[in-house]
């Protein structure tokens, strides 16, 4: 199950790394690495074993 504090592990969200960018956002409390983009492949399976389902495209 996905958490707030979980986010970073499964997609490429709104997080601390954006957040020195911008600090304007409304941020998760947890950090991926990426302030943008980040390459294909980073992060963790869903559960449905499905990657890159989450971030990178402003929904």
């Amino acid at each position: 199950m996905t958490t707030p504090q979980t986010l970073c592990e499964y997609g490429n969200v709104p997080d601390q790394s954006r957040n020195a960018v911008s600090p304007e956002l409304v941020t998760a409390a947890c950090s991926d690495g990426f302030a943008d983009m980040a390459p294909v492949g980073q992060f963790k399976p869903n559960a449905f074993g499905l990657h890159d389902m989450t971030g990178n495209v402003w929904e």
